[in-house]
């Protein structure tokens, strides 16, 4: 064999033991999604938002969201 050959059966051969490997390493990530688990304390900055009924309402941990405005 010359080398132009070899050089192109050992570059396929890395090609496709790269795929496989990404392969196994992706689709363990997509088969199981992880749950967000947020721990520990928060703190929200306090502002607040005034409803159409004209009360308040401020923002809840975790994400620091507004409340919803109560009808």
């Amino acid at each position: 064999m010359t080398l132009d050959v070899r050089t192109i059966i050992w570059g396929t051969i890395f090609i496709l033991l790269f795929g496989l490997f990404s392969y196994s390493i992706f689709s363990k990530n997509i088969a199981e999604p992880k749950e967000t688990v947020i721990d520990g304390s928060w703190a929200c900055s306090a502002d607040y938002a005034i409803c159409p009924d004209g009360s308040e309402v401020y923002r809840t941990p975790p994400y620091c969201q507004f409340a919803p405005c109560l009808k």
